[in-house]
C-alpha cells in the first residue's frame, strides 16, 4: 500500500542511474500532482535531455520539468525552496552539487528513504562487505 506523499515541488540532484529511477517514479508512479520537477547534474547530454522528455511525454501529470546545469556553479533563483530533493548516492557531501541541492531543498533523503516513505512495507537491510549478492 503507497503512504501519502504530497510533493509538489522536487529537485533530483545527479542524473545518474538513481536519478532516472527517481525521475520515472514521479512520472509515472507517484499519485499526486506535481507542479515541478528540476534536475541538477554536471552535465546533460542530448540523450539524457531526450529521455527525460520521452519520460515526462510518457506521464499522466503536467508539471514544469527544469533542467539545471551544474558546473561548479548554478544560477538559479526561485522564490520557494524544494520540498524535497532525492540525491544521488554519489553525490558527496564536499562537493558544489550537493550543497546547492541542500540550500535550495527544505530535505535532502536518498532514493532507498523515498521508497520507505513511498510504501508501507516490512524491510529488511543486509549489510557487511562479502556475501549480499549471493545471499539476496
Amino acid at each position: 500500500m503507497a503512504r501519502k506523499l504530497h510533493i509538489s515541488r522536487i529537485l533530483i540532484a545527479g542524473l545518474g542511474v538513481t536519478g532516472f529511477a527517481v525521475f520515472e517514479y514521479f512520472c509515472r508512479i507517484y499519485e499526486h500532482e506535481l507542479t515541478e520537477i528540476a534536475v541538477a547534474s554536471d552535465s546533460f547530454s542530448a540523450e539524457d535531455v531526450q529521455k527525460l522528455e520521452n519520460f515526462k511525454a510518457h506521464s499522466r501529470k503536467d508539471f514544469n520539468l527544469k533542467l539545471i546545469e551544474f558546473n561548479g556553479y548554478a544560477h538559479f533563483a526561485s522564490a520557494e525552496p524544494f520540498e524535497l530533493c532525492v540525491i544521488s548516492p554519489g553525490i558527496a557531501p564536499s562537493t558544489a552539487l550537493y550543497e546547492f541541492a541542500d540550500e535550495h531543498s527544505l530535505e535532502l533523503i536518498s532514493e532507498p528513504e523515498l521508497s520507505y516513505r513511498a510504501y508501507e512495507r516490512t524491510w529488511i537491510g543486509v549489510t557487511g562487505t562479502n556475501g549480499k549478492t549471493t545471499c539476496t
